[in-house]
């Protein structure tokens, strides 16, 4: 791509994103940061919330970082979409989808829980000029922990340390999941898929955090 077209995309693509966070009150993308779940702690579960680390690998450069950005966006929003048990599609998480790409509510019966998860953009593949594909990696590290008998943490998922997701993001002015349209383009995401086994190893082995570490946290110190 031209030097001359990829700073017009990237302009074009800051607009987008500035103009999405002015007019939903929300930013466009979520921070690269920890994030910290809303866990109650009680006597019997006297431990912290979950905290997800989100971050993007130093290849992925240029457009390709909103694009990754947004993908990870709707992981985190996804999660706790999940973990809330509300039928109802949050409206953060319609705002960042087309209209044709609306969640489908999945009944389970995952609960808040304690430790922590790594979030990682590990991949943009450039589609064309206003489309990506983003590979996300989540990695059980150093794991998410659930109650369990005689009061110890026990490993939600012990059998699965990770897994990937790919999301497409597109620019465009279309409408989004709330039937909402722009007066100028922004990133939604159009679709999204989860590789499985030796697709989903591709994917996230070589970006998977080394030491792998999986460590229950120490209670809250009043619950000591």
């Amino acid at each position: 791509m031209a030097k001359t077209s990829m700073t017009l995309l990237t302009t074009v693509i800051a607009a987008a994103l500035s103009l999405t966070a002015a007019c939903s009150g929300h930013g466009a993308v979520a921070p690269l940061e920890s994030t910290t779940s809303t866990t109650v702690t009680t006597k019997n579960f006297p431990y912290p919330g979950v905290r997800t680390v989100q971050d993007v690998v130093p290849s992925i450069a240029g457009t390709g970082v909103p694009a990754a950005e947004i993908a990870i966006k709707w992981e985190l929003l996804h999660s706790d979409w999940m973990i809330s048990h509300q039928e109802e599609v949050p409206h953060e998480l319609l705002s960042i989808v087309t209209a044709n790409n609306k969640p489908e509510w999945m009944p389970s019966n995952v609960m808040e829980g304690t430790g922590g998860e790594l979030i990682r953009a590990v991949n943009v593949r450039e589609i064309d000029r206003i489309s990506w594909e983003v590979s996300v990696c989540n990695y059980d590290t150093p794991g998410v922990y659930y109650p369990g008998e005689a009061g110890q943490l026990k490993l939600g998922f012990p059998t699965w340390a990770q897994y990937a997701s790919t999301a497409t993001v597109v620019l465009t002015s279309g409408p989004d999941g709330t039937g909402a349209t722009s007066s100028g383009p922004r990133l939604l995401i159009s679709r999204t898929t989860l590789p499985l086994n030796d697709e989903a190893h591709a994917i996230c082995d070589p970006f998977r955090p080394d030491p792998f570490i999986q460590q229950p946290p120490e209670p809250l110190p009043a619950h000591k």
